[in-house]
This record gives C-alpha cells, structure tokens and sequence, in this order.
C-alpha cells in the first residue's frame, strides 16, 4: 500500500489512538505536543523518540494474545540489543474496536531506525517526534 491508501484506510484510527506510558504517567497523542515527554528526554539527555508496536502485522488482522506477546518479546529484545532505552507502553484504541496492543516507547531512537523497527516488525506506522515538537505520524510502507 501506498501512504496515500494506508492513510485513507487507516489514519484517523491511529490518529485517534492513545498511546499510553503507564510508568512516566503520559498519554501520547499525533499532532499534540507533549512537554512531559520532552522533560524526560532532557533529564536523559535525548531529543527524539519513537511509540513502536510489534503486534498485529499490518493492522490486517487481530492476532492471539500469545503471538502478540511473542512478538512485543522480540521487540523488546531488539531495542536492548540496539542499546536504546525503552518504557512499557500501550496503544489503546478510542472506539474499542480492538484490543490495546503491547508497544514500546523508545528514547533516543532516530527517525530513520523508528521507521526501519517500525518495517521489521511489519507495521503501517509508528509514531515519532523530537524534542519541543509534536507526535507523527510516520507511514512505514
């Protein structure tokens, strides 16, 4: 699919979505700046940061809890083994059309390596940002 198609068929559902970081208290929204994030990322002394799920290749269809747990695993796995510093997080739907998916957020991730990360693990998008600037919405495809 082409970012045009992948926006039409799934932008406003992501845009919509709370990405949730139970363990610094935020909720992440696109296009909303976060300024609890952004001191986060100077007390550890980054500027960007990406919200990465592993689960549901595609958005295509909904996978068991075990196979989406299996593969959160795996990212997990990647992102230390990057040496990147991660917090536990949660993209939760608005419409509870489908099940919160397991996701990380990752500090001092580039935009290049999100959207590669993104690739790997078979996602439509992820969501990026910098320091003092908004949440993207980043197509993968």
């Amino acid at each position: 699919m082409t970012p045009s198609e992948l926006e039409q068929q799934f932008g406003a559902a992501y845009r919509a979505t709370r990405y949730v970081v139970p363990s610094l208290a935020l909720t992440l929204r696109v296009d909303a700046p976060h300024p609890d994030l952004d001191a986060e990322l100077q007390r550890r002394g980054v500027a960007e940061w990406a919200f990465v799920s592993a689960c549901n290749p595609y958005s295509a269809a909904q996978l068991c809890a075990h196979e989406n747990l299996a593969r959160h695993q795996n990212l997990i796995d990647a992102v230390r083994a990057a040496g990147w510093g991660c917090f536990e997080g949660a993209g939760e739907p608005v419409a509870g059309d489908w099940a919160a998916e397991p996701s990380l957020l990752i500090l001092g991730i580039g935009r290049d390596e999100a959207l590669a990360l993104g690739r790997c693990f078979e996602q439509n998008a992820v969501v990026l940002g910098r320091l003092g600037g908004v949440a993207e919405l980043a197509w993968c495809r």
